[in-house]
């Protein structure tokens, strides 16, 4: 192994050592090599600053020997991972988390899951906070039964608007949530003085999961939203004429000249 190849990998907090490719002559006894470790030490590296100068540095800038990195990049199970199949096509694969959303609050608020699980729990059990949820559902009962038996499961998969606004409230923030995968977003504003907080929304046919990508000013929203569309709900947009529906299909660059139903087919992509 090249002593610059060390070099490299400690540069790089990368040290890949593979004795066996180091040349031996048994039959040489004139070799001391201990050196072959020595040289490996942190104060031989610190003592020998100009090693950069070297030919041999330079010219291994183009080997690949020791760059294993190169390989499949493993990364954290809330980001996507891009990994090549047959050398040709990429694609990304994601491992999905249980309740990301509310882990994500975690990470935000400083509080643990259970805590942010209670904290629901008390908002919505409390007879004070009656008259909001009015505001949220016409049958506040209802509402507060559908919270109560959603947090015992995995909340990603079963979260819905009138828990965001929730959210929203015993958080004093804004809440944003982008899905790139349909090209939506949907916004729940608690106050417009307050941050707005971004999340993204990855999902395929069974799971979902959230992950909290940064806090906004309301006056930095408009940029990141001007590439989305606003997510549609599938009652409203049920009961929209063929007028009002071709409207909103041109507006989601959806074929207008098509059948009622046929719009409502391809809008629903939006939902």
């Amino acid at each position: 192994m090249d002593i610059n190849n060390l070099y490299e990998g400690i540069i790089n907090d990368k040290i890949y050592v593979d004795l066996k490719n180091y040349e031996i002559d048994i039959q040489d006894t004139t070799n001391n090599y201990d050196n072959i470790f020595s040289d490996m030490s942190l104060n031989y590296i610190r003592n020998n600053k100009n090693y950069k100068n070297n030919q041999n540095y330079q010219n291994y800038q183009n080997n690949d020997v020791l760059n294993i990195y190169k390989k499949n990049d493993r990364t954290d199970n809330k980001i996507p991972n891009t990994v090549m199949k047959n050398d040709k096509k990429k694609t990304t694969s994601y491992k999905f988390i249980e309740n990301s959303f509310l882990k994500e609050l975690s990470n935000i608020t400083f509080l643990e899951l259970n805590e942010i699980k209670e904290k629901i729990k008390d908002y919505v059990n409390s007879t004070s906070t009656n008259e909001y949820l009015k505001t949220l559902s016409r049958s506040y009962k209802k509402l507060r039964i559908d919270i109560n038996n959603v947090l015992v499961k995995n909340l990603d998969n079963n979260l819905f608007n009138e828990l965001f606004n929730i959210f929203c409230k015993l958080f004093n923030f804004n809440i944003i949530v982008l899905n790139e995968k349909k090209n939506i977003y949907i916004m729940f504003t608690l106050d417009k003085a307050l941050d707005y907080y971004l999340f993204n929304e990855i999902e395929d046919d069974k799971f979902k999961n959230y992950k909290f990508e940064e806090v906004l000013k309301e006056q930095s929203i408009i940029n990141i939203l001007k590439k989305y569309n606003k997510k549609l709900e599938l009652n409203k947009i049920k009961q929209l004429k063929v007028d009002e529906l071709k409207n909103l299909a041109k507006e989601y660059k959806v074929n207008i000249n098509q059948k009622k139903q046929d719009l409502l087919n391809d809008l629903s992509k939006f939902i």
